[in-house]
C-alpha cells in the first residue's frame, strides 16, 4: 500500500485520539485514570515499526534463522543456550551495524557498546544472568531491505535451564508488543508447543506463521520431503498458524554468506571422489580440518556457527546439484527460505502498518468503552446532557476510523488475492488497490479480467466474494467512461 492509502487509516484514528485527549482534559477529575493509557495509544499511532517476533523452545535454532533472514552472522549461536535477553534487530546504515546498544532497566541512558561485549549477554552462566537482570532489551541495526517494514526480535528460548531466561521471555510476551510471530519448531515436536504456542498467540496481537527448523539433520534420501509432511501435519495440529513452512536456516546462510567462488570449489571436489570417498569424507568431521583442500571451506562453515549435521547435509546438496547450475541459488531454493521471505513480505510488510493501525484501533476501543461507562455513570448521576453528547461523538468517530481500516484491509486482501491469480490485468488491478499511478490495459484485456472475475466469485468461497466485487467495481469504473468493447 502506498503511504497516502495508509495515511488515510492513520488519519482515521487520529480523530478519535484527539477528541478523547480533549475529553480527558476537560473532564479531569473524573477521567484521570485513563490519561497514561491514552498516551501510550498515541505514542503507538506515532511509531511505525511492526514487531516481528522469533519465538520458541530454546535450541530450535531461532538466532540461525535470524541470521539466515538477515544474510549475516549477528545473533551469537551456540551448541548450548545462547539468548538471554530481548533482541530488537532494526534496519539502519552499515555503519550502525558494528555496535549496539543496551537499554538499561533502572533509570541509566542507553550505552552503546562493540559487538564483541555480546558475550557479555549470552549463555547462562552467573555473571550473564546478572547482566541479563540488569538489562531491558539489546538494540541492534543491520541493512537487509528485511527490515525496511519490520523490526525482528530474537528471545530466549522458552523451557531454559535459566529461571532468568524464562522470566525475560515470559515478560515480553506479558507485554503484548509483538505484532505478529513466528514459531520456531524443531522436528522433533515437543507436547509442550501446543500450549506454548496458545500462550504465545494470546501475546501475539497479529498472525503467526511456523517455521519447521532443522530438517537438514534428517538422514534419508529426501529429507525435504519429510519435513514438508511434517509441516503439513502441523498445521493441521496447530490451524491458529497461517502457515507451517520447513526452513533449513544452515543451508540458506551458507548459500547468502559464503563465497560463490568457494562453494563451486567445494562442490567440485565432492564430485571428484568417489561415491565410496565422499561417503567417507562425510562420515567423519575430523578429515574436514586435517585436508588442506577441504579445511577452508570447513573453516568458513564454522565461522557461520554451522554444526557439522548441518556442514555434512550442506555437502550432499552440493554434490547432488546437476552441472551448470549455481550451487547458491540451488542451495537457497532447497534450504526454504526464499518461501517464508515471500509469506513475510505479503503477509507482514506490505500489511505491516495497516495491522499497527488495526491494533491500535483495537485498544482504543477497549479505553473508548471504560470511559463512556464512566461518563454514562455520570450521566445517571448529574442529568448533564453534554456527557450523552461526548459519548455520541466518541461513537461516531470509532466507527469511522474502523470503516475506513476496514476498508484498507479489503484493499489488503484483494491484493494478495490478485497475486495469487493469473487473472488479466492482474499488475493493474494491484496498483490500483495501493493507489499508485499506473497506465490501464487495453479495453479487450479489462473485458477480459471482468469476465474472470466474475467466474471466480461465482465459483470462489464465500469469503473472497466482497474482494471479487472490490476487484469487479474497480474495472467496471474504468470501462464506464466509454462504451463496452
Amino acid at each position: 500500500m502506498t503511504a497516502a492509502v495508509l495515511n488515510r487509516g492513520r488519519q482515521a484514528l487520529e480523530k478519535p485520539l484527539l477528541f478523547l485527549q480533549q475529553l480527558l482534559e476537560r473532564r479531569a477529575p473524573l477521567l484521570r485514570q485513563h490519561r497514561t493509557e491514552l498516551r501510550r495509544l498515541v505514542a503507538e499511532l506515532e511509531s511505525r515499526d511492526f514487531e516481528l517476533a522469533v519465538i520458541g523452545r530454546m535450541k530450535t535454532g531461532k538466532s540461525t534463522l535470524i541470521n539466515a533472514l538477515l544474510g549475516r552472522r549477528l545473533c551469537i549461536c551456540d551448541v548450548t543456550e545462547a539468548t538471554a535477553t530481548v533482541n530488537r534487530i532494526s534496519y539502519g546504515s552499515e555503519e550502525a551495524t558494528h555496535s549496539f546498544c543496551v537499554e538499561w532497566q533502572d533509570q541509566r541512558p542507553a550505552e552503546a557498546r562493540l559487538l564483541a561485549d555480546l558475550s557479555l549477554w549470552t549463555g547462562t552462566s552467573p555473571e550473564v544472568e546478572e547482566q541479563t537482570r540488569r538489562t531491558r532489551t539489546l538494540l541492534f541495526i543491520a541493512t537487509s531491505p528485511l527490515l525496511k517494514g519490520l523490526n525482528l526480535v530474537d528471545t530466549p528460548g522458552t523451557g531454559s535451564t535459566s529461571e532468568v531466561h524464562q522470566k525475560v521471555i515470559e515478560s515480553y510476551l506479558e507485554g503484548g508488543e509483538a505484532a505478529a510471530m513466528l514459531h520456531v519448531f524443531a522436528f522433533e515436536g515437543r507436547e509442550s508447543d501446543a500450549a506454548q504456542l496458545g500462550q504465545f498467540r494470546q501475546a501475539s496481537r497479529g498472525q503467526a506463521i511456523g517455521v519447521l527448523h532443522k530438517w537438514d539433520h534428517l538422514e534419508g534420501p529426501d529429507p525435504f520431503a519429510r519435513a514438508q509432511a511434517k509441516a503439513a501435519d502441523l498445521h493441521r495440529q496447530f490451524p491458529s498458524l497461517v502457515e507451517v513452512l520447513p526452513v533449513s536456516a544452515p543451508l540458506a546462510l551458507a548459500a547468502k554468506c559464503l563465497d560463490p567462488q568457494q562453494l563451486e570449489e567445494c562442490r567440485q571436489l565432492l564430485l571428484d571422489l568417489s561415491p565410496e570417498a565422499l561417503e567417507e569424507a562425510l562420515d567423519h568431521e575430523r578429515s574436514w580440518s586435517l585436508c588442506p583442500r577441504r579445511a577452508a571451506f570447513w573453516s568458513k562453515c564454522k565461522e557461520l556457527s554451522l554444526g557439522w549435521a548441518s556442514i555434512r547435509r550442506l555437502c550432499q546438496v552440493l554434490a547432488s546439484i546437476p552441472p551448470g547450475q549455481g550451487a547458491a541459488e540451488v542451495l537457497l531454493r532447497r534450504s526454504g527460505l526464499p518461501r517464508l521471505e515471500e509469506e513475510l513480505r505479503r503477509r507482514f510488510l506490505e500489511g505491516g502498518a495497516l495491522r499497527h493501525q488495526e491494533a491500535v484501533l483495537e485498544d482504543l476501543i477497549r479505553l473508548v468503552r471504560r470511559v463512556a461507562m464512566e461518563l454514562e455513570k455520570a450521566l445517571r448521576a448529574s442529568g448533564d446532557a453534554s456527557l450523552q453528547s461526548d459519548i455520541l461523538k466518541l461513537e461516531r468517530d470509532l466507527d469511522a476510523a474502523q470503516k475506513c481500516l476496514d476498508q484498507l484491509a479489503l484493499r489488503l486482501e484483494a491484493r494478495h488475492l490478485l497475486t495469487e491469480s493469473d487473472s488479466p490485468g492482474s499488475t493493474w488491478l494491484r496498483a490500483r488497490l495501493a493507489e499508485e499511478a499506473t497506465s490501464p490495459p487495453s479495453r479487450l484485456e479489462l473485458a477480459a479480467a471482468a469476465n474472470f472475475w466474475k467466474i471466480h466469485q461465482n465459483e470462489a468461497p464465500r469469503q473472497q466474494s466482497p474482494l471479487c466485487q472490490l476487484i469487479l467495481d474497480l474495472i467496471e469504473t474504468e470501462l464506464a467512461p466509454g462504451t463496452s468493447p
